[in-house]
């Protein structure tokens, strides 16, 4: 079974969300999937055009930027765009990409054969100055992005869309409730917002019962 993932690294948060991939990656092998890794340069509408139209993945993640009907890639360069939706419109697809779950989304899940996980509005991640070149260490990643793995861990298992949307927030809410609690480290409380926020847009469209085992 192939999985598709993009990991473009051309500023900050890329290269933040870039990096916490790496175990999302090796978690994958581990399971037996095919990884088709389009990382930094390779992060582009011809290579990831090119691997969906011949590898045929069954699960695709975008890591990047976007907007209502664009996912990017390396240096913002468009890799999807609202009328590419028939390219992905019947996988399973998790897009760590902001907003895009309100338009793109919702075009793909149109047909209810695949599926699609994004967010209704930003996702928002936050670095500390202190480890801008150490992302697995920086305290306020550690918090924020982790959660957001969950999602795709759950998915690789053969949890359905449903179920790895919810222990995503599930692990959101674990994280709200460790730094609400009163001998938690108060410096990092004011991620509480981000972590709510993130939690709150996170949305299952499509055809949310589907697993990765029915589309192998």
């Amino acid at each position: 079974m192939n999985f598709l993932i993009t990991c473009p690294d051309h500023d900050d948060a890329t290269y933040f969300v870039s990096e916490y991939s790496i175990e999302l990656i090796k978690f994958a092998k581990e399971k037996g999937f095919n990884v088709i890794n389009c990382y930094e340069k390779n992060a582009t509408k011809a290579r990831v055009k090119n691997f969906i139209e011949t590898k045929n993945p069954e699960f695709i993640m975008f890591n990047g930027h976007g907007n209502d009907d664009i996912i990017t890639g390396q240096v913002f360069e468009p890799i999807i765009r609202l009328e590419d939706s028939d390219l992905i419109k019947d996988r399973i697809v998790y897009a760590r990409v902001c907003h895009t779950a309100r338009t793109l989304g919702k075009k793909c899940a149109e047909t209810g054969t695949g599926a699609y996980i994004g967010f209704t509005d930003r996702f928002r991640i936050w670095i500390s100055n202190n480890y801008s070149h150490l992302p697995l260490e920086d305290p306020y990643a550690q918090l924020i992005i982790p959660p957001s793995n969950v999602i795709a861990k759950s998915l690789l298992k053969g949890n359905t869309v449903e179920e790895a949307t919810n222990h995503g927030k599930d692990a959101y809410r674990k994280n709200i409730e460790l730094l609400e609690k009163s001998d938690s480290k108060k410096e990092l409380r004011f991620l509480l917002p981000v972590l709510y926020w993130n939690r709150a847009k996170l949305l299952a469209q499509g055809n949310t019962n589907a697993t990765l085992a029915q589309h192998n």
